[in-house]
């Protein structure tokens, strides 16, 4: 009786270490394009509420724009490279610069985020938590995303959110 309840414990062992190994995990690299991804790291006071309308770049409110070679990026930034302190450099040849800008007033705090939701559909969320105790000056936001160039226009929502 022992050695069949020793067989059976080997036996449930060899199936259990099986059944978890590595070489039977099938991976989804469907997602690969998010770790691509990432938050572009504009002027400062361009962030803090000086209006890209400024700029060389014609862009609406809350529309999402794409700058996708070098002329477009140094016009849309040509009043910020020296003046407003470092525009980072972007590698045109693979990616693109996403951009999107509102105004709003009594902003307290903006959350922002671009997140991949299926295999070639992302959204960028922008959360505004406005507060009562801002002055009812109105200011701009803008988000800006380094992406790959095999994202298009109309992989992305957007979702604005305005918080009391």
């Amino acid at each position: 009786m022992k050695k069949y309840i020793t067989m059976l414990v080997g036996m449930v062992m060899a199936f259990c270490f099986y059944g978890c190994s590595d070489e039977n995990i099938e991976i989804d690299h469907s997602y690969d394009n998010i770790s691509a991804i990432q938050e572009y790291r504009l002027p400062e006071n361009l962030e803090s509420g000086e209006v890209l309308a400024n700029s060389g770049l014609d862009i609406d409110n809350e529309e999402i724009v794409f700058i996708a070679n070098d002329s477009e990026f140094k016009n849309a930034f040509r009043n910020y490279s020296n003046n407003y302190g470092e525009v980072l450099p972007i590698d045109f040849r693979s990616n693109k610069l996403l951009l999107v800008q509102g105004n709003c007033s009594k902003i307290g705090h903006i959350n922002k985020s671009l997140s991949q939701i299926s295999d070639k559909k992302y959204e960028l969320t922008i959360e505004l938590t406005l507060t009562p105790f801002s002055p009812a000056v109105t200011y701009a936001w803008v988000a800006g995303y380094v992406i790959p160039n095999s994202i298009e226009m109309e992989d992305i929502s957007l979702s604005i959110d305005y918080k009391r």
